[in-house]
């Protein structure tokens, strides 16, 4: 009764926005009525109620009081010692389970369709799994793995509400605390994972896979629960291999872990990716397997405690690597010489040979100005098509225009050269790395442009002195079918553009027209030269005028022409 009116008021006064200070101390008063409960329930051996009230009563915990820690260590005490002591039954813990996979498949309002509040949901709707199918199904795996299941429960339930231990995390040397964003998010991939164990025993291959990649991503960077999901992600890429025939897989994330650049997956075979996830799982659970014998030296734990964590670890430990070796027996030679040295040398091999071997040479990643430079070096090839290695990385080292107007100018680049072997020769490598030398001024690159202009021009004078293709006819290759005997012409050598000659009946009627026009152009030539021209009325000569028409003509004294000619 106690507890129904303390949540109502709690309820009431956060709705309406009262002091901190008096949600406090109704929180208080909640959890110290849950706790009173939960001891009246393990009185009457009803440990699984019990725990049940823990659990409403570490929820109700304040999550801005800095000390609300300190304020549930004794809940979260309570709750370790009835698992500690087996007595929380697997069931609850199943229904504990089924639950809030229900609750985080609640499609979420505030995101979009396809999100639940803490899970993706299941597509289709009609692959979905009642809250008690799943139960029962977690049931069934839990078979003889119940103090795996309730360490890992335990573990679950204290780190969703801020109580870390050493154990959760691979490097000692970082903080035992997460955030509240880095604790939402194991919590979810943790879900995830034993969402994955009751899709997997319900032969729904596909689903589990996909839950469990989620929870080895989100829960990466934990160790508290071992390697189970890594070994259960390999046994899913082992089916998904038999049963659906899917040969690849992808087993590290671009730009995560090191691996590739960002958007570059590394997908590998599916039985590669078996042996990386058994291995993964193995490492993990030698790690956590260590993790928990310092704990258990610090916290001085009682010997039948740490003899029962010790015993699941290693029978743990048996079981992936007989099934790391069972795997690793169907690879080639270099990937288990690579997976002997570890899980990350492993990917990083992969991620290597990934871009050696398998993707196209254009798809692999390449150094900055990577063409610039390939362009740079032909081109200084053109000039010298050896040189020492050192001096060729100066040369590209230089300022990218002052570079390419050296190469322009075939006396600068060779001159310039010239100067880094010098220096090279006397000084050595290592000085010639540090050796600065002054770049062309204007007045030099004028002066280079003459020089070239002169020499281009009178290169050119020489041509045409050289050359008379022009006087001399061209053989018309093309008519003739290339048969003649005079090999090419000039023209015809220098690729200069040629035109087309007329078929012989046409150029012989050309010619015939050709000398008759130049026949006719001589005799007009010769009958103005006998014509008489007029000046001023007076006539200069007309003796030559008169043999040939034989027609007299009279002067007078002044000379003028007095007969009247018809």
């Amino acid at each position: 009764m106690a507890k129904s009116i303390l949540k109502g008021t709690l309820q009431k006064e956060e709705q309406n926005g009262a002091e901190r200070s008096i949600l406090d101390e109704l929180r208080f008063r909640l959890r110290k009525a849950y706790f009173r409960c939960a001891k009246a329930s393990e009185k009457r051996k009803d440990f699984d109620g019990a725990c049940e009230l823990y659990l409403n009563a570490l929820e109700v915990a304040s999550p801005k009081k800095e000390n609300s820690n300190k304020n549930t260590n004794h809940l979260s005490e309570a709750l370790a010692a009835l698992v500690a002591r087996d007595q929380v039954s697997i069931k609850f813990i199943c229904d504990d389970y089924a639950r809030r996979i229900f609750d985080a498949e609640t499609p979420n309002p505030l995101t979009f369709s396809r999100d639940g509040k803490g899970l993706t949901l299941i597509r289709p709707e009609s692959a979905r799994m009642s809250k008690k199918r799943v139960s029962s199904l977690l049931l069934e795996y839990s078979v003889g793995e119940e103090k795996r299941v309730r360490d890992e429960w335990l573990k679950f339930t204290s780190l969703r509400n801020g109580v870390e231990s050493s154990v959760f995390q691979l490097n000692s040397s970082t903080s035992a605390k997460f955030t509240k964003s880095k604790r939402k998010s194991i919590a979810r991939g943790f879900l995830s994972g034993i969402r994955a164990r009751a899709y997997l025993r319900a032969d729904n291959v596909i689903q589990a896979a996909k839950d469990v990649k989620a929870a080895t991503y989100m829960c990466k960077d934990v160790i508290a629960f071992g390697g189970a999901f890594h070994y259960e992600r390999a046994l899913c890429c082992d089916r998904l291999l038999v049963e659906e025939n899917i040969t690849r897989t992808e087993i590290a994330q671009g730009g995560e872990e090191g691996i590739g650049h960002e958007n570059d997956n590394l997908v590998v075979e599916s039985q590669v990716a078996c042996a990386l996830f058994a291995k993964r799982a193995l490492e993990t659970e030698e790690a956590l397997s260590l993790k928990e014998k310092e704990e258990e030296e610090d916290n001085e734990k009682t010997p039948s405690s740490s003899m029962s964590f010790s015993t699941t670890r290693a029978r743990a430990i048996q079981i992936y690597q007989s099934y790391s070796d069972k795997m690793q027996a169907r690879l080639t030679d270099p990937v288990k010489a690579a997976l002997r040295k570890g899980s990350v040398f492993a990917l990083t091999f992969l991620d290597k040979d990934k871009w050696e071997n398998e993707v196209p040479e254009y798809m692999r990643p390449k150094p900055k100005y990577f063409y610039y430079y390939e362009w740079m070096k032909d081109r200084i090839k053109e000039y010298y098509p050896e040189l020492p290695q050192c001096v060729l990385d100066k040369l590209l080292s230089l300022d990218g225009a002052e570079l390419d107007l050296l190469l322009q100018h075939p006396q600068a680049i060779r001159g310039q050269t010239e100067e880094f072997l010098q220096v090279l020769d006397e000084k050595g490598e290592k000085f010639l790395e540090t050796y600065k030398t002054p770049q062309l001024s204007w007045e030099e690159v004028q002066a280079l442009r003459v020089s070239e202009a002169k020499k281009k021009k009178l290169l050119e004078n020489q041509q045409n002195d050289d050359s008379d293709y022009s006087e001399e006819e061209d053989t018309d290759h093309a008519m003739i079918g290339a048969s003649g005997d005079d090999g090419l012409t000039k023209a015809e050598k220098l690729g200069k553009p040629i035109l087309p000659l007329l078929p012989p009946d046409q150029r012989r009627e050309k010619a015939k027209l050709d000398a008759l026009k130049r026949d006719m152009a001589k005799d007009s030539q010769k009958l103005l030269q006998q014509n008489t021209t007029r000046k001023g009325g007076r006539v200069e000569d007309i003796s030559d005028f008169q043999n040939e028409n034989e027609e007299p003509t009279t002067k007078t004294a002044g000379g003028v022409l007095l007969d009247a000619m018809d």
